[in-house]
Formats: structure tokens, C-alpha cells, sequence
């Protein structure tokens, strides 16, 4: 299931940003998904640390999560000054998690991340390894270390708008057409289905 999700945020990647160099970040195990231009792989059992290594790539990236579609090219985020651009969970959160112990953990949606700088990264992977075991092992074990890096390091940080940068909906019918990036996350991930199902002609 994995795997038609990633397709579907690349397909999408390709139609709306047409030229763009797309590389696949994975694991020495992983399978290359078909459409990649290119795919670096780096060895490692821990996700969140895997994810952070990779982050730390020379280079200007748009870093994309599979569960999400875009809508719109967003490589003007670039002609902006910064370091690494985060976006918010504005639009991203369920009406429950809003003030919650986890928005106060993690304020950041990292489902999708502009980044020109190594060194923040860096900075996040040695704030990483300085965790006890027990965190590391924490499903956001890798946004944490984000969300100090940001209050620690010395780099310009934009903080972009969940809407229309990264917006998870909030029920299956919402109209989401003014969103650039459109992220499925967690539960959401089912309604994402409807969008392959729609492009097939077939109904669900």
C-alpha cells in the first residue's frame, strides 16, 4: 500500500512541477520506486535517524512525505531568504489536538520541508543521538530533535503556513483545490485512495 501512495505523490510531483529532479531517499533494502530520476540510499534500522541523515544532503530540497499530493508548483518558496523552511500545523490538526502535549512538542509539520542547509540538519541528527533510548524509539523521534534544532541553531528558519503549503483535511469531502500541497496523514491516508480511484474512472 506504501508503494501506491508514494506513486501517486510522485506522479503528482511531476505534473504540476514539470523538469524537477525528483531522488528517492531510502534504505539499503527499500525498492526504487518506478520514475525516479535518481535514489540514494543509506544504511540504518532507525527511521528517524535514517530520515535525518538523509536531510543533511548538500544541496536545495523539497523534502515530501508519500502520503501527500501536490497541487501546485511550490519551487517559489525559494526565491524567499532562508535556511530551512517549516510549515505549521495550522490546517493539519484534528479539532482535539489543537493545544495539545504533542502540538507543544512538535510544532512543525514536517510532511513536507525546504531546506538549503546541511548544518541544521546536522545540528538535529547530534540533538538525535544525545536522546535516550526511549525517545529515539518515539514515532516523532526526528521532529523533536527538529523542533530543538530550530530553538538552537544559528540559520534562518521560515515558518510557512499549513494552508496552502501542507493541509491535511479534515473529512473525506473537504474541497481542498486552494491547497499547493494536500498531506493525508494518519487516518487520512484511506481518503487519498479516492483521488486513484477517481483518475481510474472507478468509484469506492
Amino acid at each position: 500500500m506504501g508503494y501506491i501512495f508514494a506513486d501517486m505523490m510522485l506522479r503528482s510531483v511531476k505534473r504540476v512541477m514539470p523538469g524537477v529532479e525528483v531522488v528517492q531517499f531510502t534504505d539499503e533494502r527499500s525498492s526504487i520506486l518506478y520514475g525516479v530520476d535518481s535514489f540514494i540510499r543509506k544504511e540504518g534500522k532507525n527511521v528517524c535517524r535514517l530520515r535525518l541523515e538523509h536531510y543533511g544532503s548538500d544541496g536545495n530540497w523539497i523534502f515530501l512525505d508519500t502520503d501527500l499530493i501536490v497541487q501546485a508548483d511550490v519551487r517559489h518558496v525559494f526565491d524567499t531568504e532562508f535556511d530551512i523552511a517549516l510549515v505549521d500545523r495550522a490546517g493539519s490538526l484534528l479539532p482535539g489536538e489543537v493545544g495539545s502535549a504533542f502540538m507543544q512538542r512538535m510544532p512543525y509539520n514536517l510532511g513536507a520541508v525546504f531546506s538549503r542547509s546541511p548544518m541544521f540538519w546536522t545540528a538535529a541528527l547530534r540533538t538525535f543521538d544525545e536522546f535516550s533510548d526511549d525517545i529515539k524509539q518515539e514515532i516523532i523521534a526526528d521532529q523533536l530533535a527538529v523542533n530543538i534544532a530550530v530553538k538552537e541553531t544559528a540559520v534562518n528558519v521560515k515558518i510557512l503556513p499549513g494552508m496552502p503549503y501542507n493541509l491535511s483535511p479534515q473529512k473525506v469531502d473537504q474541497d481542498v483545490q486552494q491547497a499547493a500541497i494536500v498531506h493525508y496523514k494518519g487516518n487520512r491516508k484511506h481518503w487519498m485512495l479516492r483521488q486513484l480511484y477517481a483518475e481510474l474512472g472507478l468509484s469506492i
